[in-house]
C-alpha cells in the first residue's frame, strides 16, 4: 500500500488519524494515491530542533507582545482609579459603600505590582485607611491632607518603577526569542557544512573503567578549574549588564562533553558553592546545576552510541541545552516559587514574573512560564559557548579527547 519505504509507523499513524476514512472515500481508486502521496511527505522534518527553536521563537515573540498589551490595560486602569482616589479623599458625598468598593479593586490591581516590595504594601494599606477614614476633622486638616497627597504620591512613583520593570522583562523575553531565532538560524545555514568542519569522526566506543592517566588527570582537572572560574565571571556579569540570564553554567556542558560527568558535577557544584559564598545564589540551586551536567551527559552518551562516532556535534549540544532548560525550569521553579516566593533575586527576571502575574492572576503559573522563557535562552546560550569550547580543546588534545 505505501509504496515509500522510507515512512515510518509514525507517518502512516498520523495521516490514518487525521485523514477522514469514509466507506465512499476506500472505495475510490484515488483515495490510496492520495495517502500515498501524503506519506512521502517528511513530518518528522517538521519537529528537528532547529524548526521547534524558530516556533518558539516566534509564540514568544507574539504571546510576548499581547501580554504588554494587557498590561499597558492595568497601568491605564491603575492610573485612572489612583487619580480617582485622589479627586475623592474630600468628597463627602461619595458613600463608605462606594469608596470600599474602589479601595477593594485598586488592592486588587496593584498587588502585583508591589508583591516584591514590603514598603509599597504599607504605603496601599495606610493610603486606602486614611482613604476610607470618615472623620470630616481628618479629611478638613490641610496636614494631614497635604501628608495624604504626599503619600499617594509616592507610592504612585513605587507602581511607575515597577511598570518600567514589567516592560523591561517583557523587552528581556523578546531578547530572547530573538536569540533563540539566530541560533535556529545559525543550525539551518551551517547544518550543510558541518561535516567539512567539524572533528573527525572516530568510531565510539564504551570505555573500560580503568583510571585516567597523570596526565589526563591534570589536563581535566585544569579544565575543570577554568570552567568553574568562567562560570562564576559569567553569571556575575548579567548583573551589572542587565542581561535576562542566568550565565552560572556556561562551561558545565563542554566540561561534561570532555571530561565526563564527574569532572562536570564537580564543575557544578563548586561553582554553586563559590557563588553562595558569595552572595550571589542559594545553595539549594546546586541541584539545578548537577542536574544540567547529568542531563548533558545522558544525551551525549545517547547520541554516541546511536550514531556510534565519537564527535558531537553543535545540534547535539543545543539538545543538551533545550533538556537542562526544561529540567532547571521546572526544579528551579519550584524551589524558587516555595522557597523564595517566586524571587529570582534579578530586577530583570523579577520584573517578567510580575508582568505575567498581572496577565494570569496566578502567581505560580507566572513563574513556572518566565522561568521557562528564560531558562531556555541560557542554557541555549552557555550550549553554544560550551561547542566553541569543546571544537577548540578537542581539536588541540586530540590524543586525550580521542
Amino acid at each position: 500500500m505505501f509504496a515509500d519505504s522510507n515512512t515510518s509507523q509514525v507517518d502512516v499513524f498520523f495521516y490514518l488519524t487525521f485523514l477522514p476514512i469514509t466507506k465512499n472515500s476506500i472505495q475510490t481508486p484515488s483515495y490510496y494515491a492520495i495517502l500515498n502521496q501524503m506519506s512521502k511527505i517528511p513530518v518528522r522534518k517538521l519537529f528537528k530542533l532547529e524548526y521547534l527553536l524558530i516556533f518558539f521563537s516566534f509564540l514568544t515573540c507574539v504571546t510576548t507582545e499581547l501580554f504588554k498589551h494587557n498590561t499597558l490595560e492595568s497601568f491605564t486602569k491603575i492610573d485612572r482609579d489612583i487619580r480617582e482616589l485622589q479627586i475623592l479623599y474630600n468628597d463627602t458625598n461619595k458613600s463608605s459603600a462606594y469608596k470600599e468598593e474602589l479601595s477593594a479593586e485598586l488592592m486588587e490591581e496593584c498587588l502585583p505590582y508591589i508583591y516584591f516590595s514590603t514598603e509599597s504594601k504599607h504605603k496601599l494599606i495606610r493610603i486606602l485607611e486614611l482613604f476610607k477614614y470618615d472623620a470630616v476633622s481628618w479629611n478638613t486638616n490641610h496636614q494631614n491632607s497635604k501628608y495624604f497627597i504626599n503619600l499617594v504620591a509616592n507610592f504612585y512613583g513605587d507602581i511607575k518603577a515597577t511598570q518600567r520593570s514589567i516592560l523591561f522583562g517583557f523587552d528581556s523575553m523578546l531578547f530572547c526569542s530573538v536569540f533563540i531565532l539566530f541560533l535556529a538560524t545559525i543550525m539551518l545555514l551551517t547544518k550543510r557544512a558541518e561535516n567539512q568542519t567539524s572533528l573527525e569522526d572516530l568510531p565510539y566506543q564504551e570505555k573500560a573503567k580503568t583510571l585516567p592517566s597523570p596526565k589526563e588527570i591534570i589536563i581535566f582537572a585544569l579544565i575543570t578549574i577554568f570552567a568553574i572560574a568562567f562560570n562564576i565571571a559569567s553569571s556575575i556579569l548579567p548583573r551589572h549588564i542587565s542581561v535576562p540570564m542566568y550565565m552560572d553554567s556556561t562551561f558545565t556542558i563542554a566540561v561534561t562533553a570532555l571530561c565526563g560527568l564527574t569532572c562536570g558535577t564537580i564543575c557544578a557544584i563548586f561553582t554553586n558553592l563559590i557563588l553562595f559564598l558569595t552572595n550571589y545564589t542559594s545553595i539549594r540551586f546546586v541541584l539545578c546545576h548537577i542536574l544540567t551536567a547529568v542531563l548533558a551527559a545522558i544525551t551525549f552518551r545517547h547520541h554516541q552510541r546511536r550514531t556510534k562516532i565519537k564527535s558531537l556535534n553543535f545540534e547535539i549540544f543545543l539538545w543538551a541545552g533545550v533538556w537542562s532548560a526544561i529540567s532547571n525550569a521546572i526544579l528551579g521553579d519550584f524551589l524558587a516559587s516555595h522557597l523564595f516566593d517566586s524571587s529570582s533575586a534579578s530586577p530583570i527576571l523579577d520584573g517578567s514574573v510580575l508582568g505575567l502575574y498581572v496577565v494570569f492572576k496566578n502567581l505560580t503559573v507566572a513563574t513556572y512560564i518566565s522561568g521557562l522563557f528564560t531558562n531556555i535562552a541560557d542554557k541555549l546560550l552557555s550550549a553554544a559557548i560550551s561547542y566553541i569550547f569543546y571544537i577548540l580543546l578537542a581539536r588541540k588534545f586530540k590524543n586525550i579527547f580521542k
